[in-house]
């Protein structure tokens, strides 16, 4: 592991041996469901019960309100660290001792902090410039900050990821999730189709989506692709959900090689409201293939068939797609 890694695990657990979560997380049931996808049963009642209530979402554009619930308004148990990178800032890296919360927040910091949910072991959360008050809108330096504390990770389960407005996002408040999960995700193991040097599709999975790898690539070129698909599924008001990890470069050694960054986009169909499904709630997580469920039953008797037909609800079409891909690849073209 390296400092970064040692640093998240112990602030981590020693927030949770000192009860600053809503509810222990021990070891959680963990089952892979039959069947040729290996799908990823978790059975974790509490994070379905104990849970903040989610905010009641309309629209993917709805605007920040400063009234509800946000990051600012957490206590300062619940920040772990500061990230501050010597490249795209003069300040100097604080700890959450040094400074009072108060203080934090009248500069334009970052912050990781925990998950007081938790769906797995280390789950914190990434808040860009927290006192900007965006609302959850991926931004190049948002992304970049997710991206960069992967890259500060040697642990090859450490995995970031986004879920847009409208596709479970809980908080209008930018942030981005992290945690550990030591098993490969079905997703990983998944063939790509190449679309253009830059972009990759998902092939044979439940959800339509698209595949991007960092290898060959600069960080900046990386997250440049990403946001520009992301602002006009922002503009099209298309709910879409974004997880990063550690993987094999696309069409070579799909398995266990950690060789790159990949990193895996679905445009999904809008949830509003507040979320609630009836066995597990589709989001990041659950698009890779990791389902956290609700009850013993629910995980005891699921079935790839069952799952398949709980990610396809929320998939586009083969027409739509179709018709997105032209989109998206001709809006690439154009940046070029």
């Amino acid at each position: 592991m390296s400092k970064f890694d040692q640093e998240i695990r112990t602030k981590w657990t020693e927030a949770m041996i000192n009860g600053y979560f809503k509810y222990q997380l021990t070891s959680l049931q963990t089952r892979i469901i039959p069947g040729r996808r290996g799908y990823i049963a978790q059975l974790n009642p509490l994070r379905f019960t104990e849970r903040r209530k989610p905010q009641d979402i309309q629209n993917i554009n709805q605007k920040f309100d400063p009234n509800k619930f946000n990051f600012t308004k957490i206590s300062k148990q619940e920040i772990l660290l500061h990230p501050v990178g010597s490249h795209w800032s003069a300040s100097k890296p604080v700890t959450p001792s040094s400074k009072s919360l108060s203080d934090v927040l009248k500069h334009d910091e970052n912050m990781i902090i925990i998950n007081v949910s938790p769906l797995e072991f280390g789950h914190c959360l990434i808040i860009p410039q927290v006192n900007q008050s965006f609302p959850q809108a991926i931004t190049t330096f948002g992304l970049t900050l997710s991206l960069e504390c992967l890259l500060l990770s040697k642990h090859p389960g450490f995995r970031v990821g986004f879920n847009s407005l409208c596709a479970l996002a809980s908080v209008n408040h930018q942030h981005y999730h992290c945690y550990y999960f030591d098993q490969q995700l079905p997703v990983e193991k998944c063939n790509t189709f190449k679309l253009s040097n830059s972009i990759y599709e998902l092939i044979d999975w439940p959800v339509r989506g698209f595949v991007f790898q960092l290898d060959g690539q600069t960080i900046s070129s990386f997250v440049k692709t990403i946001k520009t698909i992301t602002k006009f599924f922002q503009e099209a008001e298309i709910a879409h959900n974004l997880l990063m990890s550690r993987g094999s470069v696309l069409g070579t050694c799909i398995g266990n090689c950690k060789n790159t960054v990949c990193a895996y986009l679905w445009p999904r169909r809008k949830f509003k409201g507040a979320k609630e499904f009836e066995h597990v709630n589709v989001a990041l997580v659950e698009m890779g293939g990791q389902l956290p469920v609700k009850d013993k039953d629910s995980y005891e008797r699921m079935s790839q068939s069952e799952i398949d037909e709980i990610l396809e609800s929320v998939t586009f079409t083969h027409e739509e797609f179709e018709d997105l891909k032209k989109k998206i690849l001709g809006l690439l073209c154009k940046e070029k």
